[in-house]
């Protein structure tokens, strides 16, 4: 008797059959699974609508309430110098108006990631003096974040498809400041400012390396330190439909911590500066006036309205 072989092209032609009679549409489906799957998972990867990535750089005015006033500090220090003999002197800043009512706020690097409905972004940038006026007031940098929704304008039914996103946050920042208020001599002498010591000499690292450098003055700087809850609305292209990314920005600035400091820096020929230390500025020691009266705290003048734009790129 001739014996059979198992063919396994028949047994696999007899298993199809038998699916198309029970499930028709899953294997004519399965038919085409293998071949076309590289290509399906590409198209879905492309055609991803809910999600997008914007990077950008903004920049904008705070037009804050324009308070004419007169600030003064005036505060207790001893002077010691290299014989041992001390000087007790008191330091004096001439009555100013420190802090602008205008200032640039500007982000260098700006992230928001974006899902259908909802986005989170975060930031750094600077802030400074619009005024020219107000040459004092140093730049520094803020830190910023946020959380909003998205608010996709021109078709309702389908989001890829909309001319403009419209973005409406809520957002937190942290900003400081300073305003320079006056020096005082620190060459070949000892300052000491309510237990804080400034030597006539200090430490800097430039280029991995370290120095020592001969200080020449003591500056005294009046330090303000936000931190601000600001609403805000953005107004920009859509991201799925654009690689160029701009944005027109309006929000309102709110604070909701605030500090003051008298803020100590050391300088010298060499164009280095030293953090010395730092003073509430609230301390009683510390005479802190305000239009010719006694303050614990000077007016509040980091609110208002901020406008600015935006422009970046758009990625998946």
């Amino acid at each position: 008797m001739k014996k059979k072989h198992f063919n396994p092209q028949l047994f696999s032609a007899i298993c199809f059959q038998l699916a198309t009679c029970f499930h028709p549409a899953k294997a004519q489906t399965s038919r085409y699974t293998n071949t076309n799957h590289s290509s399906f998972k590409s198209n879905t990867r492309k055609n991803n609508y809910d999600r997008y990535n914007s990077w950008y750089g903004s920049m904008g005015g705070l037009f804050s309430e324009n308070k004419p006033s007169d600030i003064s500090i005036s505060v207790p220090y001893t002077s010691t110098n290299l014989n041992g003999m001390h000087q007790p002197s008191i330091f004096s800043s001439n009555d100013k108006n420190p802090f602008p009512h205008n200032y640039i706020i500007a982000d260098f690097y700006h992230l928001s990631i974006g899902r259908k409905y909802l986005f989170y972004d975060g930031g750094i940038g600077a802030l400074g003096a619009l005024s020219l006026n107000n040459k004092g007031v140093s730049n520094t940098l803020t830190v910023n974040t946020g959380i909003g929704a998205n608010v996709w304008l021109g078709k309702k039914d389908n989001h890829a498809q909309a001319r403009f996103l419209l973005k409406p946050s809520i957002n937190f920042a942290y900003s400081d400041f300073s305003d320079w208020l006056g020096d005082v001599n620190n060459r070949n002498e000892y300052v000491d400012v309510l237990g804080i010591t400034a030597k006539p000499t200090y430490n800097y690292t430039s280029h991995h390396h370290t120095y020592t450098t001969n200080a020449t003055t003591l500056s005294f700087l009046l330090q303000e330190q936000y931190i601000n809850l600001y609403p805000k609305i953005t107004l920009t292209t859509n991201p799925h439909n654009h690689t160029f990314y701009w944005g027109i920005d309006v929000a309102y600035y709110i604070p909701i911590y605030r500090k003051e400091n008298l803020y100590l820096r050391q300088n010298s020929n060499d164009k280095s500066t030293n953090y010395a230390g730092k003073i509430d500025a609230s301390d009683s020691r510390i005479n802190l006036q305000y239009n010719n009266n006694r303050v614990s705290q000077t007016p509040l003048n980091f609110n208002n309205l901020y406008v600015g734009f935006s422009i970046g790129v758009n990625f998946k």
